[in-house]
């Protein structure tokens, strides 16, 4: 009984949840996916802004902590976080890891050490990464001397 000349349109997260049988109601089926890991990072860029951030390896380390969320919330997360640093006055940076300290606890080991030596290489001391990330500093250490790191490169 829908009226010929009407459009409907909608959307669900769970497709899974719903019965089959109602995907043959409709005409068409569109299914947006999760962003790749480059569409995460330029999302990072267009959502917190690149007058925000200092240092570029920041970028790649809050991309590195939002992979495998959906553009909304990817969105939602770092407006938040710009909303924290504007209100309580503190650096961006300083909200940015209260943020990887929430992400991280969930986080795999590989993802552990892709923020941390990504948060080594934006100038953040090794203690404050093991801090964020809980990478101890001695594996931190060994990580930058395999990448050829010397000690007068930070260490």
């Amino acid at each position: 009984g829908w009226p010929p000349r009407s459009l409907l349109v909608a959307a669900t997260n769970h497709p899974s949840l719903l019965d089959p049988a109602i995907w043959r109601r409709f005409d068409m089926v569109l299914d947006f996916p999760l962003p790749s890991d480059e569409q995460v990072f330029h999302a990072v860029k267009l959502f917190l802004g690149v007058s925000w951030i200092r240092h570029k390896a920041l970028f790649t380390v809050v991309a590195t902590a939002l992979r495998g969320l959906s553009f909304s919330d990817i969105e939602r997360i770092l407006l938040q976080v710009r909303r924290e640093a504007v209100i309580n006055r503190i650096p961006i940076e300083i909200s940015l890891q209260n943020m990887l300290n929430a992400r991280i606890s969930n986080a795999s080991r590989q993802t552990k050490m892709q923020i941390a030596m990504g948060l080594v290489e934006a100038g953040i001391s090794q203690r404050q990464v093991h801090e964020v990330t809980g990478v101890s500093r001695d594996t931190i250490r060994k990580r930058r001397h395999s990448l050829g790191y010397s000690k007068k490169d930070g260490e």
